[in-house]
């Protein structure tokens, strides 16, 4: 997979094919996490990732952190107690 700066796809329930490649060994693999300079921009990067994974068969939410995204929630931070700034 190319790389994108900030983007980071953990795995589990992997292994290594004849060929070295990583492939699935069956149930929830793959978990694409992103950096940005919000939760918006982190999201959408994020789904960039998505969409430079090839797995056969491979299925993804599209719904993750959509409701902070366009504001429908607010998550309170833990370390200030207060709502991060979220641009919708």
């Amino acid at each position: 997979m190319d790389a994108l700066e900030g983007v980071h796809v953990i795995h589990a329930g992997t292994k290594l094919d004849e060929e070295g490649r990583v492939v699935s060994a069956g149930g929830r693999v793959l978990a694409v996490v992103a950096l940005g300079t919000d939760l918006v921009e982190a999201r959408e990067r994020a789904y960039d990732g998505v969409e430079l994974v090839q797995l056969d068969g491979g299925q993804f939410r599209t719904d993750i952190a959509g409701k902070a995204a366009r504001g429908e929630i607010h998550v309170v931070s833990p370390a200030t107690g207060s709502i991060p700034n979220v641009k919708a």
